[in-house]
């Protein structure tokens, strides 16, 4: 297989992609990383994720550059925010009517912790939540509020992301169709039972194109890892767009080429034969 000796930015997604389904970077990944970098290539993290948590994580791989947050809602790195876009107070309100009326749980990140309602399906969410992140101990970052006005006071000009979550397919992509009709903001299924908002026209693409006019590179110089419907903009854009095994029907569609699961290395197969 012939080398893409012309790569100069690898933008990846983190859930299903980079970390395994305990949430581990492995090994081997850490090493092609690595081996990446000191090829002279940067490496950008495009994540859902809107916490920077995320780097606690990226530091121990020496991935120092910008990160795409919130689903593009934020660009940052450890030590400077180039762009972070705050939803308003009338968005706020609106999304939480939504929610209170379809009794849809309703999460609000916002630096270091997450703020949601007390109630019987907020806390089913949160449980499922967790379960699925074994890598951080999302119950003991969440805030719970009895009153709805409370907790919007409490975070307005705070958040650039919102969570809508619900652990039946189903349910999710109505909450999902409900939002995109009814609300001002841009909505995004992000992984199953997620449904993200932030303002409108944020993506992980919108964030890959700060991120490369910073670097200086082309769309033909960038090579995009992912494996969900928030992926597919970054990896039908990049010159090189790679899903993996385990990725939607909709992100292998628009890729290049199709790596091994997030569970098999996937990502460190790929760049080990495309770039090493």
């Amino acid at each position: 297989m012939q080398k893409l000796e012309h790569i100069r930015l690898l933008a990846i997604d983190m859930d299903g992609t980079l970390v395994d389904s305990q949430k581990r970077v492995t090994p081997r990944t850490a090493r092609a990383l690595n081996r990446a970098m000191e090829k002279g290539i940067a490496i950008t993290i495009a994540t859902g994720r809107y916490t920077t948590y995320l780097f606690d994580i990226l530091q121990p791989l020496g991935i120092t550059g910008p990160a795409i947050l919130g689903n593009g809602a934020a660009v940052m790195d450890m030590d400077k925010v180039y762009f972070h876009s705050l939803i308003s107070e009338k968005d706020l309100r609106e999304v939480s009517a939504i929610c209170l009326r379809e009794q849809a749980a309703l999460f609000v990140s916002v630096e270091g912790y997450t703020c949601c309602l007390n109630n019987s399906y907020t806390m089913e969410a949160a449980r499922h939540w967790a379960a699925s992140r074994p890598d951080n101990d999302i119950m003991a970052t969440l805030h719970f509020y009895d009153d709805p006005q409370k907790l919007l006071e409490d975070v307005i000009g705070k958040t650039g992301k919102l969570i809508v979550l619900h652990f039946e397919e189903k349910r999710a992509r109505q909450l999902e169709q409900i939002f995109r009709r009814e609300s001002s903001l841009g909505v995004v299924y992000s992984e199953f039972g997620h449904i993200d908002l932030a303002n409108k026209g944020l993506t992980k693409l919108s964030g890959l194109k700060m991120v490369m006019e910073m670097y200086g590179v082309e769309p033909e110089q960038v090579m995009a890892f992912g494996d969900g419907e928030n992926d597919v903009e970054m990896i039908s854009y990049a010159g090189f767009g790679v899903a993996m095994a385990n990725a939607c029907p909709q992100a292998k569609a628009a890729a290049d080429y199709v790596a091994a699961s997030n569970d098999e290395d996937g990502v460190a197969k790929a760049i080990e034969q495309f770039l090493l």
